[in-house]
This record gives structure tokens, sequence and C-alpha cells, in this order.
């Protein structure tokens, strides 16, 4: 009963904290830190961190099964499997946190270089074949000629900066092609001018 209490404090916990992070003020994330010559984005502060409590519930679980079932003789089958599920959360929980620090968007006059936990990926403005903007998930999705795709969320820190790179850098084609993006990239840079005038 203890186990099952903590977990639920755990889960109200992460539901406060998302609900937090949610209200964090977008206007003031409109800009992006400056660093190695470019533009650098990132998720807003502490969101991988609050996704990484999302595996503690089940994980806890899991090694309450594994603590149960290691005191019956013979049940190897079921110990392993509960031991292989708990190692997936406590990797995933690692990867989220490592993500908070490690991951981000480098922009600059040449291109985009996304950053990851264990990859990066380089995009050169010139070679960016396609932009679509997702209303209902709220990002950009940019495809390069080689059929390389980034995902960028309208809510990262420093999303007006590159709503204005965006604007000024991809082919023409690739934004007459879509003017529902090039509508929200250009209302991305008005928003960021407003929240620099402020």
């Amino acid at each position: 009963m203890k186990e099952l209490a903590l977990q639920a404090s755990a889960v109200v916990i992460f539901v406060a904290a998302q609900a937090l992070l949610s209200r964090y003020p977008r206007r003031l994330l409109i800009h992006a830190e400056y660093a190695c010559g470019g533009t650098v984005l990132r998720m807003r502060p502490g969101r991988y961190a609050c996704l990484a409590g999302l595996p503690i519930v089940p994980t806890g679980l899991v090694v309450w099964v594994v603590l149960t079932i290691a005191r019956r003789p013979g049940e190897w089958f079921g110990l392993a499997l509960a031991a292989v599920l708990a190692t997936a959360g406590v990797a995933t929980m690692a990867w989220c946190i490592a993500a908070e620090f490690r991951e981000r968007i480098h922009l600059d006059a040449q291109g985009i270089d996304w950053v990851g936990v264990l990859r990066r990926r380089r995009v050169p403005w010139a070679r960016v074949s396609r932009i679509a903007y997702n209303r209902h998930h709220h990002w950009f999705f940019l495809t390069a000629a080689d059929g390389t795709h980034l995902w960028l969320w309208d809510d990262l820190v420093g999303i007006a900066d590159f709503a204005e790179l965006a604007l000024a850098l991809l082919p023409p084609f690739v934004l007459l092609a879509a003017p529902d993006a090039k509508a929200v990239l250009e209302e991305l840079v008005a928003e960021g001018r407003a929240a620099g005038a402020a």
C-alpha cells in the first residue's frame, strides 16, 4: 500500500510540473541564446526532466513484480522479463535527463544542425526542399533534398530567431509552396519583435 501511495504521489508531481511548464509565458522564450557564431534553440527548461518522470510508475511496478517473483523458486522467465522492462524504464529516464542537457538545434547562415543525445544531423538551408506546419501538433516539418526530416516545435526557446532565419534563408520556392507555414513564421517574427520591444 505504501508503494502505491508513493507512485500516486509521483504521478501527481509529474502532472503538476507539466501544468506549470505549460503556463511558462511563451513570449519570454521567444529569443534564443547565441553561441559558436549562431543561434541555439532548446526545448523549454525542464520539459525533458519532467518527461523523465513519466516511466517512474511503470518502472516501479515492474521492480515490485521483480522483487515479488524473485522470492519464488523457478520463476526465471518472469524475472528475466521484468528485469528487461525495468531496464527499459531506467534507460528511458536516463535518455530524457541526457536530452535535457544535450539536445539542441544550432542555426547559422549555412543551415540547421540538430544535436540529439546520440546523433546529430546537419541540413543546409539551400538543401531544404519542403517546409510544412502542423497546427494540431504545433511543429514545423522540414524535408531536405536527400530525404532527411527535421521537426521543430513552435514553442522552442528561440523559435522567433528560427522563423526570421527561415524566412531569409530558405529557398523562395519552398516558402511559396507552403503559405500556411510562411504565415506562421511571419507571425512568430512579429511576436519576437513585439517581445523585444516590450
